[in-house]
């Protein structure tokens, strides 16, 4: 199980890093060409901000798994030891209750806004809605294999 969870973490890692290089490329590329050239590229405001949404989703399912997310450390540390193990479980569940709702809510939305297209982009605002279920799913991925792991740990 802890396999798989690397697995996630590193391809995660490696997907947003490139898709923060391309923020980085683009932006500067526009930067350069609008104040060196006088040309400006129409679509690149729109890609910036279409990686900018996935990005930000895949890494707000990063942080579940590496526990960067919302929680409360100081309520955790004033419960007895005993409590401490179903206390996680519940947090877990909690989350994986919040991403499957997510998960299903965003494929709805996405696929509601297929038919519109981003204009410079040219490609279908619901591709843009579909990073809701792709954070959702890599929260989903860490809180099964939270869930395990803490199973695990108290058998």
């Amino acid at each position: 199980m802890r396999r798989f969870e690397l697995a996630i973490s590193a391809t995660v890692q490696i997907i947003t890093s490139v898709m923060v290089a391309g923020i980085l490329a683009i932006t500067l590329g526009q930067v350069v060409l609008r104040y060196a050239f006088s040309i400006a590229l129409p679509w690149s405001a729109d890609a910036a901000q279409v990686l900018l949404v996935y990005t930000v989703m895949l890494v707000a399912g990063y942080g579940v798994g590496k526990g960067s997310h919302f929680s409360l450390p100081m309520l955790m540390n004033a419960t007895p030891e005993r409590w401490r193990h179903p206390l996680r479980l519940v947090h877990f569940i909690l989350i994986l209750m919040f991403a499957v709702t997510v998960l299903v809510f965003g494929v709805r939305l996405g696929i509601a806004q297929m038919g519109t297209r981003m204009p410079a982009l040219g490609i279908p605002v619901g591709m843009v809605y579909m990073a809701l279920p792709a954070g959702a799913l890599v929260m989903i991925s860490f809180c099964i294999t939270g869930l395990l792991s803490q199973s695990a740990s108290k058998a």
